[in-house]
């Protein structure tokens, strides 16, 4: 082994010689004169060309034949000696300095996750089905914060008091950053649901339950006599019992007189009327209302005017009122732009009263029109002029009929009056009505009072 390793050495020493000779040759040519150099430079060429396939051919044959591998096998101090100066490849020189570097690593002392990433092998490109399995799980469940404090923080025991006080703190902010729609959506439910609904909004809502329910009491009212309040069938006779009352037959069902029956002893009136009553006396307010600006267009605006400001009595304005009658109606009969706003904003108002109160009354018939402003404009004056004479007899009385008052005797005018109840020979009479009892009584009033608290 060592004869044929001296031979191999010695072949490489040759042939290193011959290349340094042809690489001499190449690099330092003959001279002689310019025609030599040029028929020359073909043949050089070829010489180059010769000479890098002979270093081919050498390094093949210095590969081929060299014996390293069997004497590693033979000799094994040879083989520790070439193994310890064997440092390899370029990048197997780089991955032995990662793998030492990463060794040294104080983070897989005591982190096991990391340690078992640089231990596990690494990835061929394949997914196993257990490695599928297990991504699938952890990605369905949400990612933990990564909050590295959290681990030496101990957690507080919350108490029932602290629970109670932030379940009111939310349920308050809750309430007050509320959206307004809701809350409007949800008041407007609530109101016009009382007003379409009525009283049926107190029973089942189920329709089948209503249907049996109004059909057994179709039958059971069908067999009843209107007149005895007993069941037509001769087995009544034997049946004691008290018969049904006629405030109790004049209902159709039992749920409407037990209905009426609560509301009459709560005295309460059904929502639908209370609103009517309401509404109708807002209408005949405003009719009223109406009325007294046409009177007061007729006592200053009209032909009227100058009469009612000269009459001394009531009947000369009657006398005057007949007269002219008929100019009056065909004159420019027409309100101030100011009344006329303040009516159409009424009878928008009005109107709106009338559209909810047709939302809750139950019956169609019951139902009412909504106004309108000519036509009560129009109504309100034909009104105004066949009332006139009630009108201008309480208005005279008012503001023409205190000038010369009847209760008040004064024959004695002017300032001798006074004079003369200054006089030093008597005082003024004063009027004394002895009839009158001036006792007080006191006993009989303690008694009253102790009678009214009874």
């Amino acid at each position: 082994m060592l004869k044929s390793l001296h031979q191999s050495t010695i072949l490489v020493s040759r042939a290193r010689a011959i290349l340094k000779r042809f690489k001499a040759t190449k690099t330092h040519p003959a001279k002689d004169d310019d025609d030599e150099v040029d028929g020359s430079k073909l043949e050089s060429d070829v010489d180059f060309a010769i000479v890098e396939r002979m270093k081919q051919i050498l390094e093949e044959k210095i590969a081929s034949s060299s014996a390293t591998p069997q004497i590693r096998q033979m000799n094994p101090q040879i083989n520790s000696f070439l193994t310890k100066y064997d440092y390899g490849t370029k990048d197997q020189q780089q991955l032995n300095h990662a793998q030492s570097y990463i060794k040294s690593e104080p983070l897989l002392k005591h982190n096991k996750h990391a340690r078992d990433i640089y231990n596990a092998k690494p990835w061929s490109g394949e997914e196993t089905n257990y490695d599928a399995n297990l991504r699938m799980i952890l990605d369905s469940k949400p990612k933990p914060i990564n909050d590295p404090m959290a681990t030496f923080q101990l957690k507080r025991k919350v108490s029932a008091g602290d629970k109670l006080a932030m379940a009111r703190d939310g349920s308050l902010d809750y309430k007050i950053n509320r959206n307004p729609e809701d809350k409007e959506k949800a008041k407007f439910r609530e109101i016009y649901k009382e007003r379409l609904l009525g009283p049926s909004m107190l029973l089942a809502n189920a329709s089948s339950v209503d249907f049996v329910n109004s059909l057994a009491g179709n039958r059971i009212n069908a067999a009843i006599d209107q007149q005895t309040g007993r069941f037509n069938s001769p087995e009544m006779n034997n049946v004691r019992g008290k018969p049904l009352t006629s405030e109790h037959l004049k209902n159709c069902t039992d749920s409407n007189y037990f209905m009426n029956q609560i509301l009459n002893k709560q005295e309460v009136l059904p929502p639908w009327i209370e609103n009517q009553q309401n509404l109708n006396k807002s209408i005949e307010q405003f009719k009223a209302d109406l009325d007294q600006l046409w009177f007061k267009w007729v006592i200053n605006e009209s032909t009227m005017k100058g009469y009612i400001e000269r009459a001394t009595t009531v009947d000369q304005i009657l006398d005057e009122y007949e007269k002219n009658i008929e100019k009056i109606t065909f004159e420019d009969n027409s309100l101030s732009g100011t009344d006329l706003a303040y009516i159409q904003a009424k009878i928008d108002s009005l109107n709106t009263d009338i559209r909810h109160y047709n939302l809750q009354c139950p019956s169609v018939s019951g139902h009412k029109l909504k106004l309108d402003k000519d036509k009560e404009v129009n109504e309100s004056y034909w009104r105004t002029l066949d009332k006139f004479p009630t009108l201008i007899e309480k208005w005279f009385k008012v503001h023409k009929g205190g000038w010369k008052s009847k209760l008040v005797d004064n024959p004695g005018g002017g300032p001798s009056k006074y004079f003369n109840a200054l006089k030093l020979k008597g005082s003024p009479e004063i009027h004394e009505n002895k009839n009158v009892d001036t006792s007080l009584n006191l006993w009989k009033a303690i008694k009253d009072v102790f009678k009214m608290a009874k």
